[in-house]
């Protein structure tokens, strides 16, 4: 019987201990945290746009076309195409996750793809772009840009914020 008074001493000092946490928690709406958050999941990013078009059918011959005169690859990523979703990966796409589905090129590098325009910030809706690629930063794209443009006068860089955390 020695020990029921100090299990019952540790038990209101463990339910006080508890009690008063929420006191002490991180206000995760804090601008610190938001900060914190956009900082880390959130990126500039500025777009190779060699062309955009409302036709899918111009916007494939032209993107296999331009990645042969650029030297860069045509990938169209599994991807089909409606007039009521627009690009969207295949059914029987690999990822269950995305099968049927779309989500937006977002990460580095130099190939040809085809992109709905709504999927990025700022960027008009409707539009399937031929994109030719994807740099962090805008010395990168104005150099790319100007290689391009030897061939394909009306190409452009869009700056644009995406999204770069997890998408599962």
């Amino acid at each position: 019987m020695i020990h029921q008074p100090k299990k019952l001493i540790f038990l209101v000092i463990a339910l006080v201990f508890l009690s008063t946490l929420p006191i002490f928690a991180k206000d995760t709406n804090s601008a610190a945290q938001k900060e914190f958050t956009d900082e880390m999941f959130f990126a500039d990013r500025y777009i190779l746009i060699l062309k955009s078009t409302k036709d899918y059918g111009e916007a494939v011959t032209f993107a296999k076309k331009a990645g042969k005169g650029l030297g860069l690859e045509f990938d169209n990523k599994h991807r089909e195409y409606s007039k009521k979703k627009g690009i969207y990966f295949s059914k029987d796409y690999e990822d269950d996750d995305y099968a049927g589905s779309y989500y937006p090129r977002r990460y580095p590098g130099e190939s040809v793809t085809l992109e709905n325009s709504a999927d990025y910030e700022g960027f008009s809706p409707g539009y399937i772009i031929v994109v030719g690629g994807i740099y962090n930063d805008k010395s990168g794209a104005d150099k790319a840009l100007s290689r391009v443009k030897k061939i394909y006068k009306r190409a452009r860089i869009r700056k644009t914020n995406m999204w770069m955390g997890c998408i599962h």
